[in-house]
């Protein structure tokens, strides 16, 4: 049986498969084997147990990363993700002029219009979560503040 065929009724999706024969996991056309192999993948496939397991493997940072790109089909859009995300951690702005010449020469292709939208989105996005991030950061400095200033108030002998 030829893959894509297979991709038709499985759960994995074909690009997994594709990926799976370039790492001579499988072979194309599938052997009796492969299809044995495949049908135990599709049984885990999207396991919440199985999932937890394969995560709980990676580091916290490494876990953030992976979940915040998990939605990027193409590498370039995971490195200009990471790339960006550095940037703005680091305090340096994004020019994305500059990100889009860098990434056509990293991965040797010319961008259409569609990837640098995607490009210009990616950012915008990134920029979001991160004011979210540091909103949320200030209010909980705001809540330990009012906190220790209760705690203060409570705290100090009273004068009579």
């Amino acid at each position: 049986m030829e893959i894509t065929q297979y991709a038709k009724t499985s759960k994995v999706p074909l690009n997994i498969l594709k990926l799976m024969i370039r790492k001579k996991i499988v072979s194309n056309p599938l052997s009796n084997e492969d299809l044995c192999g495949l049908k135990l993948v599709e049984m885990t496939w999207m396991w919440p147990d199985y999932l937890r397991a394969q995560t709980s493997q990676l580091s916290i940072k490494k876990r953030r990363i992976f979940f915040a790109t998990c939605g990027l089909k193409t590498k370039w859009e995971r490195d200009a993700h990471t790339r960006m995300t550095n940037l703005i951690n680091a305090g340096q702005d994004i020019e994305i002029k500059k990100m889009i010449h860098l990434l056509e020469w990293s991965y040797q292709f010319d961008m259409s219009p569609f990837q640098r939208r995607t490009i210009y989105r990616m950012r915008k996005a990134i920029l979001k979560a991160r004011e979210r991030e540091k909103n949320k950061e200030a209010e909980k400095q705001k809540v330990e503040d009012e906190f220790y200033s209760q705690m203060s108030k409570t705290m100090s002998p009273q004068k009579q």
